[in-house]
């Protein structure tokens, strides 16, 4: 590698791992500008491809490239784009054209570079002719570049014919001839024209017989306007038997030095063939008189001759022995084509069978009459065999890629050749592509002819991408027929590497008309679902979300990517109603249709929903997705709930009335019992002691009657009192107050109450019933009071989403549970021997509390304590 020497280059001429990175990324070479001098500098790989000095900057952008080209560079590089085009380079040895790619250096903003990533593609066709004279001119004729021989061998003087007109040095009768030839190759770029041209002889009278050929072809402009020439000195040909012995010599080198068989096989003497030519006569007199009049070593090798005399003098017939007729067919089609390529199974000297691989090339003279052929052929018994191997190896594959859906196919590349499909199942006959078999199997690139113009540049980019980058290739595009008629089609494709300059490509080409005619479906689908306000949501067979509509994202508060690829089991949150969440999610899992009311975690809190879940299957029987429509219901639920509370209250009340009722019937049947039976005693009684001690009596069981009657007061005024408004009431007031009541009792004990809530906590609830319900906790705290140690008693209030929850612990006596749990709250019912206990503090404390829509938990543990716990709904 060497760096620039030009005080231009002095900038990047120190950085190393620059021009290393461009050494190993151009393998063809490079050249770096810099714009403010216009200098040019060549690397070492470009300068010997193309046969120039690498430091002949001026000469380099005025001759070898051209001002036309170099401006173009220019221009992109005042764009500040990177580019792809193709470059067209003049040099002394030869033409040459190369792919480039020029880019901004980067950290050098004065630079660019053109990086030549491809070897050179010769604009000649790779005719290995050696053309001395190379010339380049414009259309008007005037010299745009001569190499240094041309001028050399056409001029007396040397100097530069640069600018002046090319027709100047050619003769009168050639001029005509030459012009018409220069612009036919203008009107057909690409095309190589010949012609014969007579130039002045700079060295004396007569002229000097040239062959020229022509080419143009588009510049980076996409301009035509150049013609570049290569030519020979002819005149010698006409000194041919002046130089007879070097062709001999030549041709000797040419049978000793190749590596396949080599002979000819000459007629006695010339045959004419044309129209008026007996031709079957000339066939048969060739068939039997034309014979073998020199080989190589390698074509008597590839028969078993030890000696050139015994192969020397065959004739046609001596090789179709076994068939005269197909022999004679053979050499009259010979002689009609004038060349003869075949595949033919021979035999060696010792019978063995060899196949024989040959190229037949017809001789004629100068009066274009046949002399005799020219035969290459080698033994391809070994190709042959492994071609046949290769061929049931496809058969396999085929029978293989029968059971697959859609084309298997396989394409081959290798610089400078065009690309070869070496595999194509037989699905491609049922896809009906638009193109057939044989002419994509001829040319695989005319499968670009049938794409859809929609699809053409996103197609043939991510080829182009895949090819460079071997990359994986998976995408859609359409075909289209003559009537405008669409095709869907999927094509995946996979790069390997077989060598560093072979590559292959396996693929799998796939109609795919019914899924988009699916996604098209779904999309209408799409379209009703963003406009209704039905939650909907698509899960996908994996158990994921696919997608969800506005309406969705909205009432559960999610970002637009927030749900997707999620499972719904990390989408939906429930406090409550746990199992209908979870039999939800099984039948999504199970892809099972159901249909059923849940609570879930929403934007505005818990919400309830009807959902429904519905599998979806295709034709096949193969499952698509699940359909998950939810309709809010909340609002309705809510008050269905409601409804179903007021009717289970007044279950309830109904219950409690006929407790009530029976309580009544019991309790005034006995005190009235009592005092019949006792105003009969009067009635009976003999003496006035016996009166009034009955009176006592009377007086005894009517003060039980009226203290009857007025707890069934107490407890109708609870049930008479449902309607009295509730409201928030600051607990720590509503606790001071009965402390109050209760001080001199609480002193008296020593009892403690320890309060554990904030002083400013509300509670939702009618005055008088939590006045009543902290009086029975408080009162029964100290009535029922352990002996062995003073009362203790701890207040504190928790929630929940509903529910105020009032907790009154105390460390009393206790209640037997077990004993007395399906008696706690009923009426007259004593769990301790107290001479005040009547039965009607829990009782009453329990009405009162459900009155207000709440509930009373208690836990009790014998010689312990009790803990109470009133639930007390919040404010709606």
């Amino acid at each position: 590698m060497a760096a620039p020497r030009s005080s231009a280059f002095q900038e990047i001429s120190s950085d190393n791992q620059l021009l290393i990175a461009l050494e190993q990324e151009a393998p063809f070479g490079y050249w770096i500008c810099h714009v403010p001098s216009g200098e040019v500098f060549v690397n070492n790989a470009l300068a010997v491809s193309i046969g120039i000095d690498r430091h002949a900057s001026e000469d380099f952008k005025a001759h070898t490239l051209g001002a036309k080209q170099f401006n173009y560079c220019l221009e992109i590089y005042h764009k500040g784009e990177s580019n792809h085009f193709q470059l067209n380079y003049a040099s002394n040895k030869d033409f040459l054209n190369f792919e480039v790619e020029q880019r901004l250096l980067e950290n050098y903003p004065d630079y660019f570079v053109a990086l030549h990533l491809y070897a050179p593609q010769n604009p000649w066709h790779d005719d290995q002719l050696y053309y001395p004279y190379l010339i380049k001119i414009d259309r008007e004729g005037r010299y745009l570049f001569h190499n240094t021989l041309y001028v050399e061998h056409f001029f007396a003087e040397k100097a530069s014919r640069i600018g002046e007109n090319s027709m100047a040095d050619v003769a009168e009768q050639s001029r005509e001839i030459g012009r018409e030839t220069a612009h036919y190759c203008l009107e057909h770029p690409g095309l190589i024209c010949n012609v014969r041209i007579e130039k002045k002889n700079p060295r004396g009278a007569g002229f000097v017989s040239t062959h020229w050929q022509f080419i143009s072809f588009p510049d980076c402009y996409g301009d035509v306007d150049v013609i570049y020439a290569r030519g020979f000195d002819i005149s010698a040909l006409q000194a041919a038997e002046e130089q007879l012995d070097a062709r001999q010599r030549e041709l000797n080198f040419f049978f000793e030095n190749q590596m396949i068989g080599v002979f000819f096989m000459m007629l006695p003497e010339p045959q004419e063939w044309n129209e008026d030519t007996d031709k079957d006569a000339v066939v048969k007199y060739a068939f039997e008189n034309q014979v073998i009049t020199r080989c190589n070593k390698m074509i008597l090798d590839q028969y078993g001759f030890q000696s050139e005399d015994e192969f020397l003098n065959l004739s046609p017939r001596d090789f179709f022995l076994h068939d005269i007729e197909s022999g004679l067919n053979v050499w009259k089609n010979f002689f009609e084509k004038g060349h003869l390529h075949n595949l033919t199974e021979e035999r060696r000297t010792d019978g063995s069978l060899i196949k024989i691989e040959g190229d037949y090339l017809l001789l004629r003279d100068d009066k274009n009459r046949i002399v005799g052929h020219l035969g290459l052929q080698q033994d391809v018994t070994d190709r042959e065999a492994e071609r046949a191997k290769s061929r049931a190896h496809r058969e396999q594959l085929e029978k293989l890629t029968e059971s697959i859906p859609g084309v298997v196919f396989q394409v081959d590349y290798e610089p400078n050749k065009n690309l070869s499909l070496s595999f194509l199942s037989k699905a491609f006959e049922e896809v009906n592509f638009g193109i057939q078999r044989q002419n994509l199997v001829d040319d695989p690139s005319s499968i670009m002819q049938v794409i859809s113009p929609k699809d053409y540049s996103t197609l043939l980019g991510s080829v182009v991408y895949s090819a460079r980058n071997f990359k994986d290739l998976d995408t859609e595009f359409r075909i289209e027929n003559k009537l405008g008629e669409e095709r869907w089609f999927r094509i995946r494709v996979r790069p390997e590497s077989k060598s560093a300059e072979r590559s292959s490509w396996y693929g799998i080409l796939t109609a795919i008309d019914d899924q988009k005619a699916f996604e098209k479906e779904q999309h209408k689908l799409a379209l009703i679902a963003r406009n209704t306000s039905d939650l909907i949501m698509i899960i996908s067979p994996e158990g994921k979300v696919d997608w969800l509509n506005t309406a969705c994202m909205e009432f559960f508060g999610w970002k637009p990517d927030f749900a997707l690829n999620k499972e719904p089991e990390q989408l939906f949150k429930s406090q409550e109603n746990r199992k209908q969440k979870e039999d939800l999610l099984i039948a999504i899992y199970a892809q099972r249709s159901i249909e059923l009311k849940v609570l879930l975690d929403a934007e505005e809190g818990a919400r309830w929903l009807h959902v429904r879940n519905k599998p979806i299957w295709n034709a096949n029987g193969e499952f698509l997705y699940s359909l998950l429509v939810m309709q809010d219901i909340h609002e309705e639920e809510v008050k269905n709930k409601e409804m179903e509370a007021l009717l289970n209250i007044t279950s309830e009340q109904n219950k409690r009335l006929q407790s009530f009722t029976y309580i009544v019937s019991h309790n005034i049947r006995s005190h009235s019992a009592n005092l019949q039976g006792l105003i009969e005693a009067v009635d009976l009684a003999k003496s006035e002691d016996e009166k009034q001690e009955l009176w006592d009596y009377l007086r005894k069981v009517s003060d039980g009657l009226e203290s009857t009657i007025k707890h069934l007061n107490e407890i109708i005024a609870i049930n008479q009192s449902l309607n009295r408004s509730k409201a928030n009431l600051r607990l720590s007031d509503e606790v001071q107050r009965i402390l109050d009541i209760l001080g001199a009792e609480l002193k008296a004990l020593n009892a403690k109450v320890e309060l554990d809530f904030n002083t400013e906590a509300e509670v939702y609830s009618v005055r008088a019933y939590l006045e009543s319900i902290l009086l029975n906790l408080l009162s029964n705290t100290l009535r029922y009071r352990h002996p062995d140690r003073e009362p203790r008693v701890h207040i504190r209030l928790g929630e929940n989403r509903e529910f105020h929850i009032l907790e009154v612990q105390d460390n009393g006596l206790g209640i037997d549970l077990k004993r007395y749990k399906d008696r706690l709250f009923q009426l007259y019912q004593t769990f301790h021997q107290h001479p005040k206990a009547r039965g009607l503090g829990l009782y009453i404390m329990k009405n009162q509390v459900e009155a207000m829509g709440g509930k009373v938990e208690l836990k009790s543990i014998v010689n312990q304590g009790t803990t109470f716990k009133i639930y007390l709904p919040k404010e709606i």
